[in-house]
């Protein structure tokens, strides 16, 4: 059973890096075409489609013009890979257990995104400061990053003195930098509670 176990942890892992692949395939797209590039990119789409467009019927996880059900379907593809990890070295899985990796993933996940905005909302105000308003393809999808959670702080948190765009893009930046760092604290003591519980119990 053990030896069970580890296949379909090493399965698991090697499909999360197809998905991987296939995440990096679309950004080039539009280049020279290049025939086993094309016959890659065919078959990582005939691989890792299937599964995710199961998380395509969520209409959440496409808002605001970005598209997280690839991240959806690495988050349930990393908690079942450290269950099978988990069930090859103790033999056993506790909700407790469970728990904790799924928050430790799904905090993993959000961090990223976090990540993200906060570096486009950054790169966006350094260039509102420093070289005023550009139009090269870089500077369009940092703006495209950076309104999701501008839209979003704007809509809730109305500033009395000056509404202007660098003011509310400030806002964001702090905003998402204390909820990286709180979510990060929080992970945490949660993820080692979760853990202790499991240990416990087991």
């Amino acid at each position: 059973m053990q030896e069970f176990f580890q296949v379909i942890n090493i399965a698991l892992i090697c499909y999360m890096a197809l998905i991987a692949l296939r995440i990096m395939s679309t950004w080039f797209r539009g280049t020279a075409a290049d025939g086993a590039v094309n016959t890659i990119t065919h078959y990582l789409r005939q691989v890792t489609d299937p599964y995710l467009q199961l998380f395509h019927r969520f209409g959440f996880l496409r808002a605001g013009g970005m598209d997280f059900t690839p991240m959806a379907g690495i988050f349930v593809l990393v908690v079942a890979a450290e269950m099978t990890r988990q069930l090859a070295n103790q033999q056993q899985v506790t909700m407790a257990y469970f728990l904790g990796v799924s928050v430790f993933a799904a905090w993993r996940m959000a961090s990223i995104v976090v990540l993200v905005f906060l570096v486009a909302c950054v790169a966006r105000f350094v260039t509102l400061r420093f070289l005023g308003r550009t139009d090269t393809p870089i500077a369009r999808m940092v703006n495209a990053l950076a309104q999701a959670p501008v839209s979003a702080v704007s809509r809730y948190i109305p500033l009395r003195e000056s509404g202007s765009e660098a003011n509310y893009l400030l806002l964001t930046i702090v905003i998402l930098f204390g909820v990286w760092i709180g979510g990060r604290v929080v992970t945490e003591f949660l993820v080692r509670y979760l853990f202790s519980i499991g240990q416990v119990l087991g």
